[in-house]
Order: C-alpha cells, then sequence, then structure tokens
C-alpha cells in the first residue's frame, strides 16, 4: 500500500496512484503497533502552546476527522472512556 506521504512524489514522477481504503489490504496489520505520540519537555508541559495541542488533538472536530480518514484504525481508547 502506497502510504499518503509519498503519493505526491509518485505523481510528479507520472506515476498513477490509488490509495487503498485501510481495511481492504490484503493483509491487515494490527493499527496498534503504530502509536503516533506528540511529546514535550516537561519544562514545557504547562505553556500555552502544549494545552493547546491538547485541546486540538482531544477536540470533537479531530475526533471526527480521525473517525473519518483512518476508520479500521485504532482510536485513543481515552477518546472512547467517558469522563
Amino acid at each position: 500500500m502506497v502510504t499518503y506521504a509519498i503519493k505526491p512524489q509518485l505523481e510528479a514522477w507520472g506515476y498513477e496512484v490509488k490509495l487503498v481504503e485501510f481495511s481492504e489490504g490484503l493483509f491487515l496489520e494490527r493499527s496498534y503497533d503504530f502509536i503516533n505520540w506528540v511529546v514535550v519537555k516537561s519544562a514545557d508541559v504547562d505553556q500555552p502552546f502544549a494545552k493547546d495541542v491538547v485541546a486540538a488533538y482531544n477536540s470533537a472536530e479531530f475526533k471526527a476527522y480521525a473517525a473519518k480518514c483512518f476508520a479500521g484504525y485504532k482510536l485513543p481508547q481515552a477518546w472512547t472512556t467517558v469522563q
């Protein structure tokens, strides 16, 4: 499967690239093997930019975007926990 990161470059070289939905792959790797981390220095944890990133990541808008664009992937457990 061609990842989104290299698709534009392949197309620039003249290749026709068709992305396959995650759930349609010939072999599905466990999505929980791939984790995106956002980290900051502990000294910066209370800085406004760090709080803004956390708020954006946990926003309803981003959750909806992730559910739409990454269907079939395992999403953060905290997103499904009622608080």
